[in-house]
């Protein structure tokens, strides 16, 4: 059901265990069946954030500084995409900055996030009584 995912720019190779410089879209291995559609990527630096179509958020790649990649430390690689760790509310949309990814329940009343200056896994940043609106 998955289609597949590419990147390009510096990117982590899982076959060689190096970043590599791409300047065509490349491949990048799935390892678990996802049972989602892909619905929105976002990246920051040296991390790929994906969406997926049942509001399950994963991650990409090889550099776990400031817990970037949410998965509950500082030094956990994720060579291929993997769901980030912890207990999430239904997710509707995604941003990352270099470091910090910001994740916005489907319901618009809440923001998550982890990274730098947040923590090493997802957690509640803000919750709001009214319905945030303006977010495409």
């Amino acid at each position: 059901m998955v289609t597949n995912l590419y990147q390009w720019g510096i990117i982590y190779d899982s076959q060689s265990q190096k970043r590599i410089k791409c300047h065509v879209p490349t491949k990048t291995t799935i390892n678990q069946r996802l049972e989602g559609n892909l619905e929105q990527v976002t990246c920051g630096t040296n991390f790929t954030v994906v969406l997926d179509s049942n509001h399950r958020v994963y991650v990409v790649d090889d550099e776990p500084k400031y817990g970037r990649l949410g998965q509950g430390d500082d030094k956990t690689i994720v060579p291929t995409l993997t769901l980030i760790k912890g207990r999430l509310p239904s997710i509707g949309f995604i941003s990352s900055g270099p470091s910090t990814t910001i994740l916005l329940t489907t319901d618009k009343r809440e923001l998550w996030g982890f990274g730098k200056g947040i923590g090493y896994l997802p957690k509640q940043i803000l919750q709001s009584k009214q319905t945030t609106s303006n977010v495409h």
